[in-house]
């Protein structure tokens, strides 16, 4: 083993299990396990729409569109924490105040072991699955999201 993998190893990850797990997961596609369909927010939807939006479902991640229905950014639901409890500023917030950049989603092509790694980088618990830039203005349109528990369950049961 290399210095590394020692290192590894004494914190208490088997790597073993971690290369077959990838082995397992390599071989399959994120649509086995898609969450489809899922609401977007508008780009300027107010808090309160934000809100509604977000109640209305049990995910983590809400994918924001512009008036051309393209994704342009998301809204994690840990960003909302702090907004609520800034009473004053609530009736100014809009969806894009609260949005970040796509830079964690996946495509429907992309291998269940590909989503693993980018799930093991997040800090939640689900990444939003976009289809390819492939229109003429270039925007990306949501075909889903995934969940770890969902990758996990689908290990045991194949």
């Amino acid at each position: 083993a290399s210095i590394y993998e020692l290192g590894l190893l004494r914190d208490g990850v088997d790597i073993a299990a971690s290369r077959n797990l990838q082995t397992i997961l390599a071989g399959r596609g994120i649509k086995e396990i898609l969450q489809s369909p899922i609401e977007t927010i508008a780009h300027n939807a107010s808090l309160g729409q934000v809100i509604d939006a977000i109640s209305r479902t049990h995910h983590t991640v809400f994918p924001v569109a512009d008036r051309a229905n393209r994704i342009v950014g998301m809204i994690r639901l840990s960003a909302l924490r702090g907004v609520l409890r800034e009473t004053q500023v609530q009736e100014v917030i809009i969806a894009e105040d609260l949005m970040q950049p796509l830079e964690d989603s996946l495509t429907p092509a992309d291998s269940l072991a590909k989503a693993w790694e980018v799930l093991l980088e997040s800090p939640e618990d689900e990444i939003l699955v976009l289809h390819p830039d492939q229109s003429q203005d270039g925007g990306k349109r949501v075909a889903g999201l995934i969940r770890r528990a969902d990758v996990v369950k689908h290990v045991c049961w194949h």
